[in-house]
């Protein structure tokens, strides 16, 4: 066989080279983005509408960065989202929380603060509405000595009813949502 007479396998293999290689590298992108669409979507199901990536004022000086507000009919929702894979050891009282993965332990501030500050952050704005928060912690993490009250796990979000979206909203968190949106929407 000559040259010529192999050029059509030749490309064959060249082409299914090729498109094993871009899966290769696109494969964690378009996987990280898939999950993020899922993440979202799941975030919404917490309640009958939802806001993401808000900065308002801390009612003192500074602003706070929101990732995601959500509307549920008896409050609104603070969600704040960690990606962090492994052994997760935390505790509502430790100002350090650790992360253990094959490569390392690593330490972290406790994200509870965090997201307690963004809420007395919205209740400053919305002092009629009641307003909660919790943490979020992605599919890859685990929590071998057990997880704090204010921490879900995204597996859990599932579990977690969706009210309708003619769930009816009390009249003060309904009254809290529109400033908020207000807010967002101002320059």
């Amino acid at each position: 066989m000559s040259f010529s007479e192999n050029m059509p396998v030749i490309i064959a293999v060249a082409v299914v080279g090729i498109l094993l290689l871009v899966i290769l590298v696109l494969a964690k992108p378009i996987r990280n983005h898939f999950e993020q669409f899922r993440l979202t979507r799941a975030i919404k199901r917490l309640g009958t509408a939802s806001m993401n990536n808000i900065v308002i004022s801390d009612g003192l000086d500074g602003h706070v960065f929101i990732e995601h507000l959500v509307l549920t009919p008896s409050h609104v929702l603070v969600v704040s989202v960690r990606r962090y894979p492994g052994a997760i050891f935390a505790a509502e009282n430790m100002d350090m929380w650790a992360q253990v993965t094959d490569g390392g332990s690593y330490k972290f501030p406790n994200p509870l603060h965090e997201v307690e500050i963004a809420a007395a952050a919205v209740r400053s704005h919305v002092p009629d509405a009641a307003v909660s928060g919790i943490i979020l912690f992605g599919r890859d993490s685990t929590f071998p000595k057990g997880k704090p009250d204010g921490v879900m796990q995204f597996s859990e979000l599932a579990r977690h009813p969706a009210p309708g979206r003619e769930t009816p909203i009390s009249e003060p968190v309904k009254k809290a949502w529109n400033r908020l949106l207000e807010l967002k929407t101002a320059p």
